[in-house]
């Protein structure tokens, strides 16, 4: 039996699969689509992965899909008919500069406030990457576990003792990479785990975590406006529009939602990282 959806009547075949999978991959792209039809669509095609085995079937992919389906099935109607184009025409008053300031940060909610940090971070940890050839191992994976731990953070509700560790094995890496670019990407990890370890019973730790966060989006947009100094294709600004409709997108959802400070925020609220016809050439694999 399948828990995680409907299946379709009849058996997939291969081009079937295929076809279906496009048409998900364009209902995902498209900007005139609703955020209830784009997270359908990520949804189906989590699972159609995990059917066809593109996707391992795992005890924690299917509890993803269980909390995904879940969150789906709760989603407030108007975040639910909101689309990524509405995003754009509601701008973060900042002038010229789509990032949103702390104090715009430090309204949200505080887990929300983390899972800003940790999806500003997320955007740019290609750079990490294709700009610090010689890391060492242990640098990447603790890059990388910051991004877990304060995703986990956020969609738990609740810091562990992870997050203040990590804090002090990333804090010498920040000037480490010669190129800017991932200098900066390192640097919005290092802020969004600072911004996880914050005690939301604490007021003073609540502004600081926004002040983190709002450190993380400007460090991302820092890194990616940096990547024509490394020699690579420059994105003209559209990291800072995506953090933009991120903050705004959480901004709606905590509205719709009646959120509190005690209210978890799992990654999946932002939908996929990049439409598809805005994605930058050095966000994509080599």
């Amino acid at each position: 039996m399948n828990i995680f959806g409907k299946k379709p009547d009849a058996p997939h075949s291969q081009s079937g699969r295929q076809d279906e999978l496009e048409r998900l991959q364009a209902t995902i792209g498209d900007e005139n689509c609703t955020h209830g039809e784009v997270m359908e669509a990520t949804y189906r095609m989590m699972e159609l992965g995990v059917e066809t085995g593109a996707i391992a079937d795992t005890a924690e992919n299917r509890q993803r899909l269980v909390e995904l389906r879940q969150q789906l099935d709760d989603m407030p109607e108007p975040l639910r008919g909101m689309r990524m184009s509405d995003l754009d025409d509601d701008g973060a008053d900042n002038g010229d500069d789509p990032v949103p300031t702390t104090e715009q940060v430090e309204a949200l909610p505080h887990w929300a406030v983390v899972a800003f940090a940790a999806r500003c971070a997320n955007r740019v940890r290609p750079l990490v990457t294709r700009y610090w050839p010689d890391a060492q191992s242990e640098h990447i994976a603790a890059v990388d576990e910051a991004l877990q731990v304060a995703e986990s953070v956020a969609r738990d509700g609740a810091t562990g003792p992870d997050a203040s560790r990590i804090v002090s094995i990333l804090k010498p890496l920040r000037s480490v990479p010669s190129e800017l670019a991932a200098g900066y990407a390192v640097e919005a990890a290092h802020n969004a785990v600072r911004a996880a370890a914050s005690n939301v019973a604490n007021p003073e730790d609540v502004s600081y975590a926004a002040m983190m966060s709002q450190g993380a989006a400007n460090a991302a947009s820092l890194a990616a406006s940096c990547v024509s100094f490394a020699g690579g294709v420059a994105d003209d600004g559209e990291t800072g529009r995506a953090i933009g409709r991120d903050f705004r997108m959480l901004s709606r959802a905590a509205a719709a939602g009646n959120w509190s400070n005690m209210s978890p925020v799992p990654a999946t609220v932002f939908g996929p990282m990049w439409p598809s016809q805005r994605q930058p050439e050095w966000s994509k694999a080599e």
